[in-house]
């Protein structure tokens, strides 16, 4: 290679140059990756006022034990939904209660509850329901 000036930038220009097109595509590459990370699409919202209280073992009081259950399905657009109380003192196993059919699409939430034992006693514990869509 014979060694002129003519259009020549030189070997040092041009790694800085090669890094600064590189660092560009990659700090784009990773903010379209984050935005396209945050949109999730729009799940409806559960009532957790439609469940009601849960007593120490695992039953249900309030509509999601009654047939007013089909009615909230229906009118949510749910195909069925999943209740899974988790005790955090009693030495019980989780409780679950299971309503309509599961499909592939679905969305869980997490809530802390208090669970009554039949003297009153209130014991935390983790209630966490799955509505298939």
């Amino acid at each position: 290679m014979k060694f002129d000036r003519k259009g020549d930038i030189g070997f040092m220009e041009a790694m800085a140059g090669a890094m600064t097109v590189c660092l560009v595509l990659t700090a784009f590459s990773a903010f379209l990756a984050a935005d396209l990370l945050l949109e999730e699409p729009d799940y409806p919202e559960f009532d957790w006022t439609q469940i009601g209280s849960v007593t120490k073992r695992g039953n249900i009081v309030g509509m999601m034990q009654h047939s007013d259950i089909k009615q909230y399905i229906e009118d949510s657009g749910f195909k069925g939904v999943v209740l899974k109380t988790t005790f955090l003192v009693i030495d019980f196993p989780p409780s679950t209660f299971r309503y309509g059919e599961t499909s592939d699409t679905c969305f869980t939430e997490t809530k802390a509850i208090e669970v009554t034992d039949e003297y009153g006693l209130c014991y935390p514990a983790i209630m966490e329901v799955t509505v298939y869509l």
